[in-house]
């Protein structure tokens, strides 16, 4: 998910209040932000406040950005075509940086203020509108970073050449507008015109984007801010042990903490070992949500944790060495290192109503991710769903997302019904189980379930009918297993 911005400010602090990545597009006001990785993030904190994301990030951005030069022209001219939404600012979002960037730039020509979603109506009629000059005008500036970064197959005088192609192509076809072009088909563009101009005119008409930026030909350049805080450690001793190690680090942590700004949350951080022989270990610490350092103070325990997983999954088998036949590479110990801040993000407190404040401080959900930073794997939620096939019985997405399926209350009351008799821990996937010579547990008032596996998506499955009953180990266990069509058992779940 991307959003372009209109904006002449430059501060760090606001310009990363939703994410850590941030491109300029075009001096001096036109900044591109990338929030695919902290969708979750923002999804959660959405869900808390009972709004949803595009709510909770205009709330953010008017209280961060302050009100442009621009908003108060645009202001003087009202009535001359101006739509004015009581906004201090000017913003585009959607899934793929080359739609937010187009509909920025329709939103500017129409002096819209605030931040509009392209899937949402006024973006489609918007787009349908767009004239020429403006498309052109954004490819030109798409062209320029191309050939900043030398992608690779990009050459501008190639590329001039198949641009004034396609205008000279769209004017005899009699297309006055670029959504004509919308019936194209993509093979034949690009072959007439090249693969750049072939992948922003497919990209300029996509509603919904699966591929990541690294996928497509969008050209990113993440801009540089001032330099992170660093610091620098030399040992007197060398060491190999992580308890003595953590001496230095919390003092490290807390110089470092010092460093930065009141509301800057650390989000990657690289400590570059070196080593005795003189060679440099870097190791990147990374979080999976916005981290208070300064919030720990002398403890540092988040920290701590994640870059202790890191040193025993990278740190110690360089310390240990190595020895095989064709090579040896001796032991090590640490002699110092630097700690360099990598990213960091600025989120604002989060507002719940026009009298007070929400501070991740004060949050439960604050909680849950607190834990998720100290754990070296995700969490992930999982909700249920109203199915009768246990496999789908539940799903692993964002707690904001509802459920849209509709059942009748009867249909209800038999998934209750065979809900009450299923356990709490079923497994993704059947395993294979081998029951016992004596194997029926079940007593004689137990009903088994029968159920049937969804054959209408799957011709080929032969084994449509499960059977299932509770299975007791010799220790007590209690599992959930089924005997399918063929007569083969499965174990599905265990009964906790």
């Amino acid at each position: 998910m991307f959003i372009a911005i209109q904006t002449k400010e430059i501060s760090q602090e606001r310009l990363q209040c939703l994410t850590t990545r941030v491109m300029r597009w075009a001096e001096p006001d036109i900044w591109l932000l990338d929030i695919t990785a902290f969708i979750s993030y923002w999804r959660g904190y959405a869900s808390l406040l009972k709004t949803d994301c595009l709510g909770l990030w205009r709330s953010i951005l008017q209280e961060t950005f302050p009100e442009e030069d621009f908003v108060r022209k645009d202001s003087d001219l009202e009535g001359e075509g101006t739509l004015s939404l009581s906004f201090s600012y000017r913003a585009a979002i959607s899934s793929n940086p080359w739609r937010a960037m187009l509909l920025l730039f329709l939103l500017k020509e129409r002096r819209i203020t605030g931040l509009i979603d392209a899937s949402r109506s006024l973006a489609v009629s918007l787009f349908q509108d767009m004239p020429w000059p403006l498309w052109w005008d954004a490819v030109v500036r798409c062209a320029e970073h191309y050939e900043t970064l030398n992608m690779k197959g990009f050459k501008m005088a190639v590329f001039s050449r198949q641009s004034e192609r396609l205008r000279r192509g769209m004017e005899r076809l009699g297309m006055t507008r670029p959504s004509d072009t919308r019936r194209l088909h993509y093979a034949g563009f690009q072959k007439r015109y090249g693969s750049f101009l072939a992948d922003l005119w497919q990209m300029s008409w996509a509603d919904t984007w699966s591929r990541s930026l690294y996928e497509t030909p969008f050209p990113w350049i993440s801009f540089a801010f001032k330099d992170k805080p660093e610091i620098t450690r030399r040992l007197d001793d060398p060491m190999i042990e992580w308890d003595l190690l953590t001496v230095y680090i919390k003092e490290d942590l807390d110089r470092l903490s010092k460093k930065l700004h009141e509301r800057e949350r650390l989000l990657t951080l690289v400590w570059t070992l070196t080593l005795s022989d003189l060679t440099l270990l870097p190791v990147r610490v990374t979080f999976r949500s916005p981290h208070n350092l300064s919030q720990e103070g002398g403890i540092h325990k988040t920290t701590l944790l994640q870059m202790g997983y890191m040193f025993d999954s990278q740190v110690e088998k360089v310390l240990k060495g190595h020895l095989d036949a064709q090579y040896y590479d001796p032991p090590k110990t640490i002699i110092g290192w630097t700690m360099n801040v990598a990213e960091t993000m600025f989120p604002p407190p989060l507002p719940t109503s026009l009298f007070e404040m929400l501070d991740e401080r004060n949050l439960r959900h604050a909680e849950l991710i607190q834990l998720e930073n100290e754990l070296p794997i995700p969490l992930y939620r999982y909700s249920l769903r109203d199915e009768w096939f246990p496999e789908h019985s539940y799903v692993r997405r964002e707690a904001s997302k509802k459920e849209d399926l509709k059942h009748s209350p009867e249909m209800l009351r038999s998934l209750y019904a065979a809900a009450a008799k299923r356990p709490l821990y079923i497994f993704t996937e059947p395993k294979s189980f081998v029951p016992p010579v004596v194997q029926k547990q079940r007593s004689s008032q137990e009903t088994p379930e029968h159920t049937m596996n969804k054959w209408w998506l799957d011709p080929s499955l032969q084994d449509l009918e499960r059977t299932y009953q509770t299975y007791t180990d010799m220790a007590g266990r209690a599992h959930w297993v089924f005997q399918n069509s063929s007569g083969v058992w499965y174990k599905h779940g265990v009964f906790g």
